[in-house]
């Protein structure tokens, strides 16, 4: 089985993020326009951009047109190579080039057919969550256990016996999650160093080693809880939760009000309300991710000649900027990098306040998550949403 990150995106999904990349409204609607006599609803102030491309893509594919839509858009766009590719191999997709595919006509049937497919990138995502938790409790407890731990090594006082099922269950926990995820072979590895790892700082007759032991034991959660976000947010989205919320909401809109009907709706709702939110944090989350990367190099800049990616990452701040208009810290993180960009301050402010909302929204990203988590285990217990 290919791991989430060699499996490659859904075809359907791709186009639609490339479309949003490339194209503006107005440009997409006159593209459209240009090519098709379609009659489609667009952007309003209750019906977002996103919405619409997905909508757009739908009706391309029912009517056996992607690869007239990706060829139009290539040719409009020729500086984006990305759409050439994807008009390429949609060619060679039999389903997507030929006459079309006719999705389900009950809208609960087809959310519970895509819902279902995605149920192993749903495991796949817990995994790599309670994963990420379990280093992160751990890394949270080892300034605690430290003088402990130190008594331990230095004058032989053996560790409680709390703290030793504390640690112990880390490492079990952490090597059950590791296999869990959709690429374990490395994670098992590290995960199988961190329980022996353990197991000699607390069961070791050699206090060298019991030092050793500990301080090895708190260098993995600082190397490893970047590196698992990043692969519960490429799970997150191998779900592709903007069309799977766009079916959702279809769903509850066609479900009556009572009885048995009611009850599906609110489940429905439930995991609707969170995964649009997931999938938003997703996005801001993507362009953190490069803006991160754009500044790495940047301490110690004292003017923007010194950050050759500048001009990236004010964009990427914009497009942030348009989504959370209320964030105060998102705010901050302007007002910093305004000052920056005047002259007013050196690249230090702007480097700490960013990196403080980063982590935020890490967290948050993490809660929210969980709340999609829960929400899927919930709908898994109706026999219509399980494999």
């Amino acid at each position: 089985m290919l791991t989430a990150t060699e499996r490659p995106l859904k075809l359907t999904f791709r186009v639609r993020k490339a479309l949003l990349e490339c194209f503006d409204p107005d440009d997409l609607k006159i593209l459209v326009a240009d090519t098709f006599n379609w009659k489609l609803e667009w952007v309003t102030a209750d019906r977002k951009f996103v919405m619409v491309v997905f909508e757009l893509i739908e009706t391309a594919v029912s009517k056996g047109e992607l690869v007239p839509l990706l060829h139009a858009a290539a040719a409009r766009v020729p500086g984006k190579p990305v759409l050439a590719a994807l008009r390429d191999e949609a060619a060679t997709d039999h389903d997507l080039a030929g006459g079309g595919i006719a999705p389900a006509a009950d809208p609960v049937e087809r959310f519970a057919a895509e819902f279902c497919d995605r149920c192993d990138t749903f495991d796949y995502l817990n995994a790599y969550k309670n994963l990420h938790d379990t280093l992160h409790k751990l890394d949270g407890d080892l300034p605690a256990l430290e003088p402990e731990a130190e008594a331990w090594w230095t004058r032989g006082t053996a560790m409680s016996a709390e703290t030793t099922t504390k640690l112990t269950k880390y490492a079990d926990n952490a090597l059950k999650w590791a296999k869990k995820t959709d690429c374990p072979h490395d994670l098992v590895e590290l995960m199988d160093e961190l329980k022996l790892t353990v197991t000699t700082l607390l069961t070791s007759e050699n206090p060298k080693e019991r030092r050793s032991a500990f301080r090895e034991l708190a260098i993995v959660p600082a190397q490893k809880l970047g590196e698992l976000n990043s692969g519960l947010v490429r799970s997150a989205e191998l779900l592709d939760l903007v069309g799977l919320t766009v079916l959702g909401q279809r769903a509850v809109e066609a479900i009556g009000e009572t009885g048995e009907a009611s009850r599906l709706k609110d489940l429905l709702a439930d995991f609707v309300t969170p995964a649009v939110q997931l999938a938003g944090l997703i996005r801001d989350h993507n362009f953190c991710q490069r803006i991160d990367s754009q500044l790495r190099d940047a301490d110690g800049a004292k003017t923007v000649d010194d950050v050759p990616s500048w001009t990236k990452v004010q964009t990427r701040l914009a497009e942030i900027a348009k989504y959370r208009p209320d964030d105060n810290q998102f705010r901050d993180v302007q007002k910093a990098a305004d000052a920056f960009d005047s002259g007013a301050a050196t690249v230090e402010p702007l480097l700490a306040k960013f990196s403080h909302f980063f982590l935020m929204l890490d967290g948050i990203l993490r809660e929210v998550a969980n709340e999609v988590l829960l929400a899927a285990k919930t709908l898994q217990t109706r026999p219509e949403f399980r494999r």
